[in-house]
């Protein structure tokens, strides 16, 4: 019975053996087919890779390709308007009317001269005559003139000569004509100089034909002019001819040249958005595979932790190979050296490293019976090899890093300069703009303020003249209307106003009552004219002075600032007033001009620092191009586009970690591996 249920057990744990075993072998064909979907994920995102990084590399390429060209065609275009003006300020010189030309040419000159100036030259051009007198020789307009008036000259002078040549023919004709009455006769006299006088007619002719005389040379000197004249124009046309067609062709480069940096720049701006779109795709790209990556990962190592537990049951494991079998393999070490080339390759797949690749493929091809001596040595070896490697590539991009960012940061703070400098020059183009206004409008109103001086002064002069003639003519008019008052006081006031009133006659009364309302209307314009010789008074005193002495005797000083009252009333002194207005415009004056002399100071002091600010600016201008010249050097001497060092020296971290944990693996049967088959053989005897 026992021996049955042991049989029954035994049959019982065999087949709860198959099952493990079953699920194992499940398992690993689950890990090789995750394992398989890894290396292909991987070999799609190298190939993605590759094909991101080729196309950013062209994308790149031709950006800086066509910028370069941009660049060249902007020169170009630059060069050949410079040659277009030149032909147009030559044509200029042919084709203009001579005045035009003239003033071209001088306003040439005078722009070379100011450049030379600015260039710092020692000496300043003056315009030079003998350019202004050649254009007389290739001044189409000016030779058509002097060929025309030259030519009026020879026609005017040939009908001058012609007439002298009639003339002759006619004293010739005449003497002919004299000889021939006087022929038979006896006046030999009379003949001979009638023959005499023939022959220098006829001398005269003869020299004026031959070209002997003065006449006959100025016109040759005329005809000699015009010629020149005509020759100088014909060179001119041809001239003039090619260089309208030279323009006419360098106007249709401009236009080519145009069109094509209108082409390099769609062409930049097409570029931008390709590496852009490239750019987002190869990024969507990578998350996708980190993200895919992670998963297999997950998934690989859960298999293989799964199968490695599994394994630890008794029995999921076939037991080693009887004696007759262990000369072939042990199939316990086999075991564990395929968990090892596992492993490689796993780690070779996701870290897409064809080193780990060929090693798993060497490891599994050496099956012999010392495999074990040689796979360890081939991992030490590769591992050595690695470190080696990654060595080397961290102290060469620890130095890339280190003088990278050191070529950057200086490249930042030479644009901080520059970008310092243009702040500063245009600080101080406005500050000169700003304050030259300002001085204009404070040297207006220092012009107003001293028109407004010069007015207020004439007014006061005229003001003093004025009240002067007033105090004068008030205080004539009071002596006057004083004296007519005392004597009409004498009738018509007091007793002789009591007399005429108890008079008999009624006309004397009524002269007492008009006697007295005369002498009544006399007080009250005897005191306005008081008032108003007292007004004068103290404008004329207050002209030069704080206060002012009134008329009437015995009253006291008072101050111009209280003006003078009288009654109820209140006459301030306006020629105070104006002298304090004219004390106020002058301070005013004063203080504009002072204003002015310090916004002028600051205007020269900008001036001078905007000439420094400037050549600083072009100066900080070079360093910064030196600086981006040189980081962009750096960067294609250590930059890689296609791989950073971030990634390899993960993917070699990866590798090595791998070599060093197959070679613990291997490394645990170390003491016996190479004595396997004894071992093998001794345990099957026992």
């Amino acid at each position: 019975m026992r021996l049955l249920r042991v049989g029954v057990f035994a049959a019982a744990s065999a087949e709860a053996n198959k099952n493990i075993q079953g699920v194992i072998k499940m398992l690993q064909g689950m890990l090789t087919n995750a394992e398989s979907e890894a290396k292909e994920g991987a070999e799609v995102y190298d190939k993605m890779a590759c094909s991101c990084r080729d196309n950013m590399r062209d994308y790149t390429h031709q950006f800086e390709v066509a910028q370069k060209d941009k660049d060249e065609l902007n020169l170009l275009l630059k060069e050949l308007k410079g040659k277009s003006a030149d032909l147009a300020h030559d044509l200029s010189k042919h084709l203009d009317v001579f005045e035009e030309a003239t003033a071209k040419v001088t306003a040439k000159q005078a722009e070379q001269v100011a450049a030379a100036t600015a260039m710092g030259a020692d000496q300043k051009a003056e315009a030079d005559s003998a350019e202004l007198a050649a254009l007389k020789t290739i001044n189409q307009p000016y030779l058509n003139s002097e060929i025309l008036r030259l030519t009026q000259e020879i026609d005017t002078k040939e009908a001058e000569r012609q007439m002298r040549v009639a003339k002759c023919d006619e004293m010739i004709e005449a003497c002919d004509k004299v000889l021939g009455h006087l022929k038979g006769t006896q006046g030999k006299t009379i003949i001979d100089m009638v023959k005499s006088l023939r022959k220098q007619a006829f001398d005269k002719k003869s020299s004026i034909q031959t070209g002997e005389n003065e006449l006959q040379k100025q016109i040759h000197d005329a005809e000699q002019e015009r010629n020149a004249a005509q020759t100088y124009l014909g060179i001119s046309k041809e001239n003039s001819a090619k260089k309208t067609a030279k323009k006419a062709k360098i106007d249709g480069e401009i236009a080519d040249t145009k069109g094509k940096i209108a082409d390099r720049a769609t062409e930049i701006m097409g570029l931008k958005e390709d590496i852009a779109d490239t750019n987002t795709k190869c990024k969507e790209a990578a998350v996708a595979w980190d993200e895919a990556k992670r998963l297999a990962e997950e998934e690989i190592t859960a298999l293989t932790k799964g199968i490695d537990a599994l394994k630890t049951v008794p029995g999921a494991v076939e037991p080693p190979a009887e004696f007759l079998q262990v000369r072939q393999m042990n199939p316990f070490l086999k075991q564990k050296v395929d968990n090892a080339i596992s492993l490689i390759t796993t780690n070779a797949s996701m870290s897409h490293s064809p080193v780990l690749a060929a090693l798993a493929l060497k490891m599994r091809m050496n099956t012999s019976v010392d495999y074990f001596k040689s796979i360890r040595q081939m991992i030490v070896d590769m591992v050595v090899r690695l470190e080696q490697e990654q060595a080397a590539e961290t102290s060469k991009t620890d130095w890339c890093a280190k003088t990278l960012k050191e070529l950057k940061t200086d490249k930042t703070n030479k644009h901080t300069d520059y970008d310092d400098a243009v702040t500063a020059v245009k600080t101080d183009e406005e500050l000169i703009a700003t304050t030259t206004q300002a001085r204009k409008e404070k040297k207006q109103e220092k012009k107003e303020a001293e028109e407004t001086k010069a007015e207020l002064e004439e007014v006061l002069a005229s003001k003093a003249l004025l009240n002067e003639e007033i105090r004068a003519t008030k205080k004539q008019a009071i002596n006057g209307i004083s004296d007519a008052i005392t004597a009409l006081e004498v009738a018509f006031a007091g007793e002789g106003q009591a007399a005429r009133n108890n008079a008999a006659s009624t006309q004397v009364k009524t002269r007492s009552n008009t006697g007295q309302t005369i002498i009544n209307l006399l007080k009250k314009i005897l005191g306005e004219d008081k008032d108003e010789a007292e007004i004068a008074n103290m404008e004329v005193q207050c002209k030069d002075n704080e206060a002012y002495k009134p008329l009437k005797e015995d009253a006291p000083e008072a101050p111009c600032s209280g003006g003078y009252v009288y009654g109820d009333k209140h006459a301030p002194s306006t020629t105070y007033d104006t002298v304090k207005l004219i004390e106020e415009t002058d301070a005013n004056i004063v203080t504009l001009t002072t204003t002015i002399e310090g916004q002028t100071q600051v205007i020269d002091d900008t001036k001078v620092l905007l000439d420094q600010d400037t050549k600083d600016k072009e100066a900080k201008d070079g360093l910064l191009g030196t600086a981006k010249k040189s980081l962009k050097a750096r960067q294609e001497a250590c930059v890689n586009a296609g791989d950073s060092f971030k990634a390899r020296k993960k993917r070699r971290q990866e590798e090595m970690a791998a070599l060093k944990e197959a070679l613990e693996i291997l490394g645990s049967h170390s003491g016996n591996s190479e004595k396997g088959a004894a071992a093998s053989f001794l345990q099957v005897r026992a």
